[in-house]
């Protein structure tokens, strides 16, 4: 389990692991931060605002992207959290760059390699501030990754106490990611557990980051342990079974939400069905932001 945080930032990418950041401690990949957050865009050409998001972009259009931001909002809110609606004290800045060089000047070298990057910063656990960085250059950059950053901004307020832990938070980001990333993911998974090198079930929960471990088993084991409890019931289940872990322990969460009796009959299940190749990825692909 992972102690309460106070004040913290929450930093993702499409491809690195999401990270908790915590005054030098980064769980994940380290990304430049501080206090304050990345530097606003010193260029950005046009900006607009809906009733959760505000929009800074440079070469593309912001209104049909804060209207993709408050549907995806809402949707992922409802997969999660079973409320669509989504009314946020402070609105959430999405900051849609020209180039990598933009995208990187504002959230870090670390970030090199990413198509998004979540920043969340939490006090006197209440969020007070979100932010979505993205690259405008690639397609992925805001349909794939918007939609993965999305889970990260919509499961803070929920989570606000710095409890939700990497492989969920990891795993239910991936579940919006595209058919074909997740079956990349699960490739990976596939190969580990071939080779032996699939980490077991109880050291994965225990993980407060993941940075000694190869991060493409661990994203891989991530999704589909997140995505076999979600099939057996759903996200807001999942949601809660998390909450009982934190306070109860996984054993006595899993008894109560999945009827399994401990995270070692969990293992076992979960194996099985991961080495028959039971897999069925969401063939729904991130919807399309129109362009200028």
């Amino acid at each position: 389990m992972v102690p309460g945080i106070g004040n913290q930032q929450w930093m993702a990418g499409l491809i690195v692991l999401a990270g908790l950041v915590h005054g030098d401690q980064v769980r994940g990949q380290a990304v430049r931060a501080t206090a304050a957050g990345p530097a606003a865009p010193a260029c950005a050409t046009r900006s607009t605002h809906s009733k959760n998001f505000e929009v800074h972009s440079t070469g593309v259009d912001p209104e049909p992207v804060a209207r993709h931001c408050e549907r995806l909002a809402a949707e992922l809110s409802r997969q999660w959290l079973g409320c669509d609606t989504v009314s946020w004290t402070e609105r959430c800045r999405v900051v849609v760059h020209r180039h990598e060089a933009a995208y990187l000047a504002a959230v870090g070298a670390g970030a090199k390699g990413t198509l998004g990057c979540t920043t969340v910063e939490v006090h006197q656990a209440q969020v007070s501030r979100r932010r979505i960085d993205l690259r405008g250059d690639r397609p992925a950059g805001i349909e794939e990754a918007l939609a993965h950053e999305m889970v990260h901004c919509v499961l803070a307020d929920f989570f606000a106490e710095g409890d939700l832990v990497p492989w969920a938070d990891e795993g239910m980001a991936l579940l919006a990611d595209s058919a074909a990333k997740q079956t990349q993911h699960l490739d990976n998974l596939d190969s580990a557990l071939d080779r032996g090198a699939c980490p077991s079930v109880v050291e994965l929960l225990a993980l407060e980051n993941f940075s000694r471990h190869d991060r493409r088993t661990i994203y891989g084991q991530s999704l589909s342990l997140v995505r076999w409890l979600v099939e057996r019931s759903s996200g807001p289940e999942f949601v809660a079974f998390l909450r009982h872990a934190r306070a109860e322990g996984y054993d006595a969460a899993l008894r109560r939400h999945y009827a399994i009796t401990d995270a070692a009959s969990w293992e076992r299940q979960w194996r099985a069905d991961a080495r028959l190749g039971q897999r069925q990825v969401a063939m729904t692909e991130p919807q399309a932001v129109s362009r200028q």
